[in-house]
């Protein structure tokens, strides 16, 4: 689960660098690592429950989304429930 996390944290910094160098910013992926690990040791506490969260952990949860409790009941659940498979769904497929 721990990668989910990291992933859809550091998924969208994939093309963050430098112009045309291709180059990823290491300095934006160390963050996207603290705060995605930040998230999950406040899911672990909570026990996966959105509501037994503590004030503490609640305030700092929230605030790693920049106060948006949509975007970030969204990824909890996508901590909670994961997808089980990456990429495009292909209508039949047994997954």
């Amino acid at each position: 689960m721990f990668l989910v996390a990291t992933m859809a944290v550091a998924i969208p910094c994939a093309g963050c660098g430098g112009p045309a160098t291709g180059e990823v910013d290491q300095n934006y992926l160390q963050k996207a690592e603290e705060l995605g690990k930040l998230r999950r040791e406040i899911f672990v506490r909570a026990k996966g429950d959105y509501d037994s969260m503590s004030e503490e952990d609640r305030k700092a949860y929230l605030d790693s989304f920049d106060g948006n409790e949509e975007n970030a009941k969204r990824f909890w659940n996508l901590m909670k429930n994961p997808p089980r498979s990456f990429g495009p769904e292909i209508p039949g497929q047994q997954q």
